[in-house]
């Protein structure tokens, strides 16, 4: 084996390994404190809009006690004509990343385009793990939502069924979600002086230990 290559693959996985430390998954939407829920099995979210052409990173779900999850969810992602466009399967238990409120997993990234309606769901997988409700500036309290996407009024769907498959969800109420599932976009940020730092002075690490790496070698031949 090329002992120069084995030694540029590590500088390599070193640095993708640190850049994605620095950029973990955050939430759509977020809220300080929310009514708990809960039912039997569903299928339940809310339909959203993009303002801009999104990439979504990661799907999560809420985690009441941030204790991990007592049943598997399946969250995923309908377009306006109920077609599934992406979606991925949250295990029981805490082995999925706790971000804030939420546990998410990471996809294959997928961009939605600007000035679409869809709808985001997850299925509750019974009666085992809470899930929360409610209406900004009542029930839901500091409510936050992501510039890059709108949650109207009433945009809460629920679908009852006697199984766990994900499924869009057409029955409506009143509330504004149920939360349930989330989703992340993508970063496009630029780094933060101190990340920026932190990245840079690894690259120099990874690229010093190249060369040694590459006068070890030629004194080899």
């Amino acid at each position: 084996m090329d002992f120069r290559a084995v030694m540029k693959f590590k500088a390599i996985s070193f640095l993708i390994g640190l850049t994605s430390m620095c950029a973990p998954a955050s939430s759509v939407y977020n809220f300080s404190s929310a009514p708990l829920a809960t039912d039997s099995s569903l299928s339940l979210g809310f339909e959203f809009s993009t303002n801009t052409a999104i990439t979504v990173a990661s799907l999560g779900y809420f985690d009441a006690d941030g204790d991990g999850f007592a049943s598997a969810h399946t969250v995923g992602i309908f377009d306006g004509a109920g077609h599934l466009v992406v979606s991925t399967t949250l295990a029981a238990g805490a082995g999925d990343p706790l971000d804030g409120q939420f546990r998410f997993k990471a996809i294959t990234p997928i961009t939605l385009a600007a000035g679409q309606t869809y709808t985001l769901a997850a299925t509750t997988g019974g009666a085992a793990d809470a899930w929360a409700y409610g209406d900004p500036g009542t029930t839901l309290a500091d409510f936050i939502v992501d510039p890059r996407i709108s949650i109207g009024q009433e945009a809460a769907r629920f679908e009852y069924q006697g199984d766990d498959m994900l499924r869009d969800p057409c029955e409506h109420f009143r509330y504004m979600l149920y939360a349930g599932p989330t989703f992340a976009i993508a970063s496009t940020a630029t780094p933060e002086p101190g990340s920026a730092t932190l990245l840079g002075m690894a690259g120099l690490l990874a690229v010093t230990a190249f060369i040694a790496a590459r006068r070890l070698a030629k004194s080899r031949i």
